[in-house]
């Protein structure tokens, strides 16, 4: 009987409460999640993690030393990742960034452990922003790789000093005096000799995370590297 009941209840909701892809806007199966399978199929993967001198590492080249660095999916406008990450950060979608986390900590899971990572730390977002949003979409993401690969996250560890601009429509010398001295270290010592990974949504000029990188510098014996959900492309 509530066999029955539970999917009398389950086609209720999916006829005056349907949930729609995130990629292409249309009704979602009852099997499917965030994303139906067309699109899920459709998703732009990288496989960066198979090349230690992929185009996110050779981004930072000159730049910060950093161990390693991966980008799960190209972002390109009018993409699919582009509309997923538009329904993350705008549209009240928790659930959204907890599930791309899972899917990206799996997906990744072969590198990070040969990294040898012990720390996933998001890139922050100020508490104002926060506040506003609901919820730090590289928090989510950064929780979701840490539990699915049995590893410590640690929100708190860096925080965002001051309230900055939308880098969207930025160049890279503006993004870059957008986000200068922006970080700050609140405990040092929970970081000291071991290698943090750092997760943002998308790497596009890299200056958020150099920004990041260059305030954690100074942790003795702390090795750096960083994983983003997308890059952009030209």
């Amino acid at each position: 009987m509530r066999k029955a009941w539970d999917f009398v209840r389950d086609s209720l909701t999916a006829v005056f409460f349907p949930e729609n892809c995130c990629g292409c806007g249309e009704g979602l199966m009852k099997n499917e999640a965030h994303l139906c399978l067309n699109c899920l199929h459709q998703l732009p993967y990288t496989n960066f993690e198979n090349d230690v001198d992929n185009p996110a590492n050779k981004l930072f080249h000159g730049r910060f030393p950093f161990a390693g660095g991966t980008s799960w999916l190209y972002f390109s406008k009018s993409g699919i990742v582009q509309s997923v990450l538009h329904e993350l950060k705008y549209h009240q979608k928790p659930e959204l960034g907890i599930w791309l986390g899972e899917k990206m900590g799996a997906h990744l899971s072969k590198w990070i452990t040969e990294q040898q990572i012990d720390v996933v730390l998001p890139v922050p977002l100020h508490p104002k922003k926060e506040r506003l949003r609901g919820y730090n979409q590289s928090g989510l993401l950064a929780e979701s790789i840490a539990k699915t690969n049995h590893l410590r996250y640690s929100p708190n560890v860096l925080e965002r000093k001051s309230f900055t601009d939308s880098q969207t429509k930025k160049s890279r010398i503006d993004r870059w005096e957008n986000v200068a001295d922006m970080f700050h270290l609140n405990d040092a010592q929970a970081l000291q000799n071991k290698h943090v990974l750092l997760i943002d949504d998308v790497l596009t000029t890299g200056a958020t995370i150099e920004a990041c990188a260059i305030a954690l510098k100074d942790v003795p014996e702390i090795k750096l590297s960083f994983a983003t959900l997308a890059i952009a492309t030209n």
